[in-house]
């Protein structure tokens, strides 16, 4: 009766212990390598570049405005869609619809005056869908005659 006790309990402890060990294996799966996601709106980066930061008065179609919009958080599924407005100080300058997170706009002729100081323009996602609204850094452009 004793050796059919041992062997029981022996069984049960390694049943137990084998248990406990899958169970901290199911564990470390379901955290390995997940694709970070976002929960409700992602954030997102707004990046514009100026194609030329001096222009003549008369020629600022010469001018392109380039803009990426990429989410913040990596592995978020898709890429940012919609519109990105290119501004100075509020004022539209050009609408970009972007195709796979970029795209790009230039100015109309005589668009700008020359003025001393430098024109201070960023652009401004206004986001769509899973993907939050975001303003890039500023740029300066200089117009002269």
């Amino acid at each position: 009766m004793k050796f059919i006790r041992t062997k029981l309990l022996v069984a049960l402890l390694g049943a137990g212990i084998m248990a406990a060990g899958v169970t901290s294996i199911a564990l470390a799966a379901q955290h390995q390598n997940r694709a970070r996601g976002c929960y409700g709106v992602c954030g997102t980066r707004t990046s514009l570049s100026l194609s030329r930061h001096l222009v003549f008065y008369g020629e600022e179609q010469f001018e392109v405005f380039h803009v990426r919009v990429s989410p913040v958080v990596m592995g978020a599924a898709g890429v940012p869609k919609g519109t990105v407005k290119v501004q100075e100080m509020g004022r539209t300058l050009c609408t970009i619809k972007l195709v796979r997170g970029v795209g790009s706009c230039a100015l109309n002729r005589r668009e700008l005056r020359p003025k001393r100081r430098p024109y201070h323009i960023d652009a401004v996602y206004l986001g769509h869908g899973t993907f939050g609204r975001s303003v890039s850094p500023e740029q300066l452009l200089v117009v002269v005659r």
